[in-house]
């Protein structure tokens, strides 16, 4: 598994994915750290640069290819990277320098997405090419994904998950018979999530007020009828 960093320790949350705040003529489809200008940016991951491009809105942009699939964007930056396409990458290693260029930008701040697509960063035409960073790396931190449900406890039962994709459009609930624990998982591909459940038991279509009876059920010890 790909193990990330914060490029920073100070993002901006009241702003963050999927944010409306400020006016915002369509959702945020990444998460801000305000630095100064000409900070260094670490990488937030290894991986291979696909695009070191300019963009009238974002300034300079450097997209980082990551063996998980993902694309992570780094944008607004003061000057081009020196780092060539093609070149790769190590988790922490200075990629460019943070600034303020680029119309969509209003202070010096680095403008960070993870996208599906290589060129999600600027094609705003679907924010569904896109998840929240902080809620991607935070998960992602040690190597492995902290939110990822074991397979099956020791005694056989599984536990009991929500799983949604983050466009709202798919909701499943997952459940054993047994003790266990509940947690979110957010899934934005409709094939890891289905892969999610077939390991993780059965997946079944419910409603916000049923997973939580069953979420209470399952915390509290008792069966859970399926």
């Amino acid at each position: 598994m790909v193990q990330y960093q914060h490029p920073f320790s100070n993002p901006d949350l009241a702003d963050g994915w999927g944010s409306w705040a400020g006016g915002r003529s369509q959702a945020h489809r990444g998460l801000d750290y305000p630095q100064a200008a000409d900070t260094p940016i670490p990488a937030v991951a290894d991986g291979t640069v696909r695009h070191n491009v300019w963009n009238d809105a974002l300034g300079w942009v450097l997209v980082i290819a990551h063996a998980d699939g993902v694309f992570s964007g780094y944008s607004h930056m003061i000057r081009q990277s020196p780092l060539a396409v093609g070149a790769s990458v190590a988790r922490g290693q200075i990629i460019g320098n943070v600034g303020n260029e680029g119309t969509a930008s209003q202070g010096n701040h680095l403008h960070l997405t993870i996208t599906y697509t290589h060129d999600g960063t600027w094609n705003n035409g679907d924010l569904s090419v896109t998840t929240d960073p902080w809620m991607y790396i935070n998960a992602r931190l040690t190597g492995n994904p902290t939110t990822t449900p074991h397979v099956r406890n020791n005694n056989g039962m599984s536990s009991l998950f929500h799983i949604q994709n983050t466009d709202g459009s798919h909701t499943w609930a997952l459940a054993g018979d047994g003790r266990g624990t509940a947690a979110w998982l957010q899934i934005s591909d409709v094939n890891v999530a289905n892969g999610l459940a077939g390991q993780h038991g059965t997946a079944v279509n419910l409603d916000w007020g049923t997973w939580q009876a069953w979420k209470t059920a399952y915390l509290s010890k008792e069966p859970v009828q399926q």
